[in-house]
């Protein structure tokens, strides 16, 4: 993990956990569980391929992570540039950190930290998602992106999708519902991930209140439709229960 970039990763939690999930279930219907892809990084495509057809997009390289030694190169950094040619999309990542102070956004290259008993491969597949959701902070809603990973050794290529030959559904609140308690579960801070969310999705709108160790939030689309979520936490602030209805 590299905490910097996690953090504001993390505001875009909710919105970038359902279209990944959606991208995944389209791909998988499509193509079944077991395709393949292929970048071609000068002409900025990605194929994903199976037996039963293709689908492509157009696609920009945002970050590569490696397992050993741990570390993250960012697509603007020197080694991608033979091959990603100019203005790459990972360059407005770079402008995002020096807009805002975040060191880690404007070197080309970060180690990061493994936790004491993670797996190193799976340290590198949270950490490529991290990029991921970072992506949906600096291009938007509308945003995909793409992790694959590199060889067998667990490394990770991160890419920005657009144009792909298949739609994926927007999220709406309707399709939220099922999985917004496993997403918020899932978010460092709660509050600061919902108001990301609603910050990406024009005419949304959040109110939370108070009550002892429960916070109330109401969660309302454009069209008026409205869930709450109920968040229970203890004394030391930690998630003890959610409910929504």
């Amino acid at each position: 993990m590299i905490a910097q970039l996690r953090r504001v990763s993390q505001r875009a939690a909710v919105y970038a956990l359902a279209r990944q999930e959606a991208l995944t279930e389209v791909l998988g219907r499509r193509l079944g569980k077991d395709y393949q892809w292929e970048a071609d990084l000068p002409e900025r495509r990605i194929t994903f391929s199976s037996p039963r057809g293709e689908v492509r997009a157009q696609a920009q390289v945002l970050a590569s992570v490696a397992v050993t030694p741990p570390s993250l190169v960012w697509g603007f950094a020197a080694p991608f540039a033979p091959y990603v040619g100019p203005d790459p999309a990972a360059a407005r990542i770079r402008q995002l950190g020096a807009a805002h102070g975040i060191e880690v956004l404007q070197q080309e290259e970060a180690g990061y930290e493994v936790e004491e008993g993670q797996d190193p491969v799976e340290a590198a597949e949270a950490l490529s998602h991290d990029v991921g959701m970072l992506a949906t902070v600096v291009f938007g809603s509308g945003a995909m992106y793409y992790s694959g990973a590199v060889g067998s050794g667990g490394s990770r290529q991160v890419f920005l999708l657009q144009g792909l030959s298949l739609p994926v559904p927007e999220p709406t609140l309707s399709r939220l519902f099922p999985s917004l308690t496993r997403y918020t579960l899932a978010a460092d801070d709660i509050d600061w991930s919902l108001d990301g969310l609603v910050d990406l999705m024009p005419g949304w709108s959040l109110s939370r209140h108070v009550s002892g160790a429960t916070t109330t939030y109401r969660l309302a689309d454009a069209v008026g439709h409205v869930y709450t979520l109920f968040v229970t936490r203890d004394a030391q602030g930690r998630v003890t229960d959610v409910l929504m209805t």
